[in-house]
């Protein structure tokens, strides 16, 4: 014989409240598989949209001069930098964060694009980043670096709205300080 205590044992109303939330709860449960198995989708379609373009010096130039009137941040790396990769995401937080108020975010990586084992390599960090900024390849990879200025990656450029650079970080890049400078820019400069 089974005794059940009186208090334990649900009341007419207290059972359909019961169903209700079960049901809820399944309901819940639906709509987070669906979103799980959405997720990868979600995530091709924004690969879609990240490209890299192959350029020379020259071409790289007129890219940051195309966007006169808006702040320009360069970011130069090659696939093997480890720091470069982890400062990757904090560029394009940037981006994501000011690009409605004039900000543009270029990646130029500097490996060798005729090494097409690297260069998917360059292309598959860059979708798994959903780096929908503009990226650049530059084609002179050993004369860039002596164009560029630097001696090491990542370096990061940052280029006011007249297009006149501001700054230029190299050997150990702070991308809190370029987060500030950003900030400070955006706030005492109108979009033109």
């Amino acid at each position: 014989m089974t005794i059940v205590r009186p208090d334990l044992v649900a009341s007419p109303t207290e059972g359909n409240a019961m169903r209700r939330s079960y049901r809820f709860a399944g309901l819940i449960a639906l709509g987070l598989t669906v979103l799980i198995a959405a997720g990868p989708r979600l995530s091709e379609s924004s690969r879609e949209s990240v490209q890299l373009t192959v350029v020379t010096y020259d071409q790289l130039v007129e890219a940051v001069k195309q966007h006169r009137g808006k702040i320009v941040l360069v970011d130069v790396w090659f696939e093997q930098c480890v720091p470069c990769k982890i400062g990757f995401p904090k560029l394009l937080a940037l981006h994501r964060k000011y690009r409605d108020q004039g900000l543009v975010a270029i990646t130029v990586n500097v490996d060798d694009p005729a090494d097409t084992a690297t260069k998917q390599k360059i292309v598959n960090f860059l979708q798994s980043s959903q780096a929908t900024c503009i990226n650049l390849q530059v084609s002179e990879s050993p004369d860039i670096w002596s164009k560029l200025g630097i001696k090491s990656v990542p370096s990061v450029f940052m280029f006011d709205r007249e297009g006149r650079m501001l700054r230029k970080w190299t050997d150990g890049v702070d991308y809190g300080q370029i987060a500030t400078r950003v900030a400070a820019e955006i706030s005492t400069t109108e979009p033109k």
